[in-house]
């Protein structure tokens, strides 16, 4: 017959206590008891911890090699929440082809009439970002909604690049206001409105940003003085009076 043992939970001074013991009993009695409860009374302790303590977890990776088949080179520049992977790649025509992989299949992305067409990323929507350049050397960026394209041109700029887009829409990228200029500046795009977007005391047309996440940070890099870096931009609300 299997045995089962209950626990009593009752504190000491809720237990009844024995009748007809001397002083000395009932005083060992009485501290046998206490710590059976102070014991017990640290074993839940233990438990509530270990329940609620937040385990650090190792993690390990399996790498996947991703070329274009027939490419001479592949290059990947997002990804978004459902694993659709955006990039470029080159052909053996040495021409430049934007690409989205999903599922294994890769689908090329080409605006028509473009010479090159390069691709920086996707949003949960899938919604796909990138630029290319026209035969007279002027370059536009896109956005490509399903199947149809969006171009983006910053106002008088003659060489606009959309570089990022998040899962509400905002749009960052950079441009130039000549084809011939070494000047690159950036921007941020919301519906209609472009805002540029500068690093506090950068060497004048060095900012580029390279992406925006759904709290509408930015980040990117800059040259100063002393070389190049990186940078975070983070938006503040600005009250109006």
């Amino acid at each position: 017959m299997a045995h089962t043992r209950s626990i009593d939970l009752v504190s000491p001074k809720d237990k009844p206590l024995p009748h007809g013991e001397d002083s000395a009993l009932l005083s060992n009695f009485c501290k046998g008891r206490a710590r059976q409860w102070a014991c017990l009374q640290f074993m839940l302790v233990c438990v509530l911890v270990l329940r609620t303590s937040t385990v650090a977890h190792a993690f390990t990776y399996t790498f996947t090699r991703i070329d274009v088949p027939g490419a001479l080179f592949t290059s990947v520049h997002g990804i978004n929440d459902a694993g659709e992977i955006v990039g470029t790649f080159r052909d053996t025509s040495f021409k430049d082809h934007g690409f989205v992989l999903t599922g294994g299949t890769f689908t090329p992305i080409d605006v028509p009439g473009a010479v090159f067409t390069a691709v920086r990323g996707i949003n949960h929507l899938g919604q796909i970002v990138g630029f290319f350049r026209e035969a007279t050397g002027e370059q536009h960026g896109f956005v490509r909604s399903k199947h149809t394209v969006t171009l983006i041109d910053v106002p008088d700029a003659a060489i606009t690049s959309v570089q990022g887009i998040n899962d509400v829409g905002e749009i960052v990228g950079t441009f130039c206001p000549t084809l011939i200029g070494s000047e690159i500046y950036s921007f941020v795009q919301d519906g209609d409105s472009f805002t540029p977007l500068e690093f506090p005391n950068a060497t004048p047309g060095t900012t580029q940003v390279r992406g925006i996440n759904n709290a509408g940070q930015i980040m990117g890099i800059f040259n100063d003085a002393t070389g190049q870096h990186g940078f975070l931009a983070t938006p503040v609300l600005q009250l109006a009076y």
